[in-house]
């Protein structure tokens, strides 16, 4: 930098401020939402999981007291079962998907029979995909007769819109065929069991009644450590659960909310309002991305100020050097506009540049400020353009600061 400047302006302190504030305030929301993903959504499914939890477990004691099931049964049955979590049927695109097992698994004395007498195959198995195949052939022969033959036929068989790359409908169909083949499969893994342990056929009611398709589950939207939790110990209470339930099993009212919630969340310091439904996986991973935005965003403030920290405006006794580089010789000036200058710092000065006319500016709020704290270095700038200048100056006049005013 030249030593011959008679006024030089750098960039003001309050720039520094805030481009600080800035930095920080984005750093601020990017550690936000690595929270939100790492562990604030993930926190809030679990919460969701637990609570549908204690529905699904209103829902099977009623059942269970229904059919007669036993205090024992409902201890061994609690206390095996795992915390409801989000299920992804992503994989399987049917309009009417199975969401619990299938009846052929519901009656006791039937499966046990095929149980029996089963073959190489799942119990239950080869009758259930022959009334499937069935239906399906009955409802093709009727798309073929009517209208409204074929609308069911659709309906039945309806593939979603919109497939993902690389997946096609047969695709679709063998995933189906799949995930229904695994549930027969854990079916009968699940009777063996209860056929060892010697229980009863109300408590097999109880679970098939209720038992989930082994759809694939993804847990990776919950924390780590709660990824295999069981019921909470509370659920497998029987004789304080049914002091809960009496009422309205005695009654016939119908049950809205899930008994020892209330109980469960206190001693847990858990909200007892749970959010309306899960995070999917889509919506936790885009807090990552949210948060590596706003950091590359904070990682330009530093880039932007090592940029800035490079420019000046300066004037010595022939010209004005603009921030850019620029130097304008006070003879080539024809005009400047000072209209802006009292209210926010800023000036344009038109200059000729051969044939050409040109323009350029004064900030003196980013470049110098004018806070006579600090000794108003612009104005000091300013005032020296203005004794130099012998051209045409644009101020207001008195009626345009009334109007203005």
């Amino acid at each position: 930098m030249s030593n011959t400047y008679t006024e030089v302006c750098h960039i003001a302190k309050w720039f520094w401020k805030r481009a600080l504030l800035v930095f920080c305030l984005l750093t601020g929301i990017s550690l936000y939402f690595i929270y939100d993903w790492k562990v604030g959504y993930p926190k809030k499914n679990y919460h969701r999981a637990q609570f549908e939890t204690f529905e699904k477990a209103r829902d099977y004691f009623i059942s269970h007291h229904e059919q007669g099931g036993t205090k024992e049964g409902w201890a061994r049955f609690a206390s095996g079962q795992s915390v409801q979590y989000y299920k992804q049927r992503d994989a399987v695109s049917y309009e009417q998907r199975l969401s619990t097992w299938p009846e052929e698994l519901q009656d006791y004395n039937a499966y046990k029979a095929a149980y029996d007498s089963r073959s190489d195959q799942p119990a239950m198995w080869e009758q259930f995909h022959q009334k499937q195949l069935a239906v399906t052939n009955r409802l093709k022969a009727q798309s073929t007769e009517s209208k409204e033959g074929r609308v069911a036929f659709s309906k039945a068989t309806r593939w979603d819109e919109d497939l993902p790359a690389g997946i096609t409908k047969k695709d679709y169909e063998a995933n189906y065929r799949l995930i229904m083949y695994r549930t027969f499969e854990q079916a009968q893994e699940l009777f063996e069991s209860y056929q060892k342990e010697g229980k009863s056929a109300a408590d097999w009611n109880l679970l098939a009644s209720n038992h989930d398709i082994a759809f694939t589950e993804d847990r990776s939207i919950v924390p780590t450590s709660k990824q295999d939790e069981k019921w909470p110990a509370i659920l497998s209470d029987y004789d304080r659960y049914y002091e809960l339930a009496k009422g309205d099993l005695e009654s016939g009212v119908e049950v809205n909310d899930p008994y020892l919630w209330k109980e469960y969340t206190s001693e847990n310091k858990m909200g007892q309002k749970p959010k309306n439904d899960f995070y999917q996986r889509k919506q936790v991973d885009e807090q990552l991305y949210f948060a590596i935005g706003c950091l590359v965003a904070a990682g330009l403030i530093p880039l932007l100020s090592l940029f800035m920290k490079k420019r000046f405006m300066a004037v010595d006794e022939n010209a004005y050097y603009a921030p850019n580089g620029k130097k304008v010789l006070y003879t080539d000036m024809f005009r400047l506009d000072k209209r802006k200058w009292d209210t926010k710092a800023l000036a344009t000065i038109s200059y000729k540049e051969g044939e050409a006319t040109e323009k350029v500016k004064i900030d003196g709020f980013v470049y110098g400020g004018v806070d006579k704290a600090e000794g108003e270095p612009a104005q000091k700038l300013f005032d020296v353009i203005m004794a130099n200048f012998k051209g045409e100056l644009i101020e207001f006049s008195d009626a345009e600061e009334d109007t203005e005013s």
